[in-house]
């Protein structure tokens, strides 16, 4: 993991800030690395918690529910309580509202606690991904907890407590509501940052290489990430430098996939059934009775999976998106 030039500057700006923060980029920036990262940049004393919307793409799941406070807001405070920083939230009321009230006493309840052993610490929680949570509640005309959460701590800040939620700039209306707050606009690798990521993962490149694979990526981790995977074909034989778009690299990918999973060489409408269905149904898939759905074997969608990974990842329980634009 890079460590981004950016870091010192949020998690300052977030233990400064009175209301929440919401962290936004486009794809490919690296919102969730930098979220991880972030969650471990404050000062000792104080205590980050994140929380996940995105879930694998779980978060789609008719199950899951991470978008309603029922969930999503629950599962926050239970960690903490887990964490021996306050009383646990039984799940005994879908009042949304109820539950915010709670959660606000909850998290004074966990300053109270920091602050018995260090004096002036700060809870931070930190909301990745709210943009998908937000999606999902506007789509199944629900309420989100985040955008409860975001808009609550906006008009009345909690003493000690500090919001941060990241989102794609499309999505920042959506996500933020009326809330009125700090936006803070999260930079692609600077030549130094990108320089050091690739070098870490292709150490014989030259200096021709690098600056194809800058020219190429436009710095964007996710892109750089791709290029990496296929140096030599997209960056060492390449005789073009236009950028190029993490969609298409992610397209070829599937492509090759397929074509060493046996798939695409077959009947192409199961191949385009395999892969509707890897986007419609609720992750985790589990491989066996979607391969017998479909009239495969068990192995051709195993090889698929293991050829994305990472941005699939197999697990116990079946198939799970790491990865959105896959």
């Amino acid at each position: 993991v890079i460590a981004r030039a950016q870091l010192g500057e949020v998690a300052a700006a977030v233990r400064a800030a009175d209301k929440p923060v919401l962290l936004q980029a486009a794809g490919g920036v690296g919102k969730t690395v930098f979220m991880q990262s972030l969650a471990l940049a404050f000062q000792p004393g104080d205590h980050a918690l994140l929380f996940d919307c995105f879930g694998g793409g779980a978060y789609r799941s008719p199950e899951d529910e991470r978008h309603l406070a029922r969930r999503g807001l629950l599962h926050i405070v239970n960690d903490l309580a887990t964490r021996g920083l306050c009383d646990v939230i039984l799940p005994d009321s879908p009042d949304g509202a109820k539950m915010l009230q709670t959660a606000r006493a909850r998290f004074a309840q966990a300053v109270r606690t920091l602050r018995s052993a260090t004096p002036g610490a700060r809870l931070i929680v930190l909301i990745d991904a709210a943009d998908n949570a937000a999606k999902q509640a506007q789509d199944r005309h629900e309420p989100c907890f985040a955008t409860a959460l975001i808009e609550a701590f906006a008009f009345k800040p909690e003493p000690g407590v500090s919001i941060v939620a990241s989102c794609r700039p499309n999505r920042a209306g959506l996500t933020k509501g009326t809330a009125d707050l700090a936006i803070i606009d999260l930079d692609v690798f600077s030549e130094a940052e990108a320089r050091t990521f690739i070098l870490a993962r292709a150490p014989d490149a030259t200096e021709a290489n690098i600056a194809t694979a800058f020219a190429r990526s436009l710095r964007n981790p996710r892109v750089l990430a791709h290029l990496v995977g296929d140096w030599d074909a997209l960056v060492v034989a390449s005789t073009s430098n236009a950028p190029i778009e993490v969609e298409t690299l992610i397209a070829a990918r599937v492509d090759r996939a397929l074509s060493a999973a046996g798939l695409a060489a077959g009947d192409q409408a199961t191949a385009r059934q395999f892969l509707a269905g890897l986007t419609l149904l609720p992750t985790p898939i589990p491989i066996e009775p979607f391969a017998s759905a479909l009239g495969i074997s068990d192995d051709e969608i195993a090889s698929f999976c293991a050829d994305l990974a990472p941005l699939l990842e197999q697990g116990g329980q079946g198939v799970s998106f790491r990865d959105e634009p896959t």
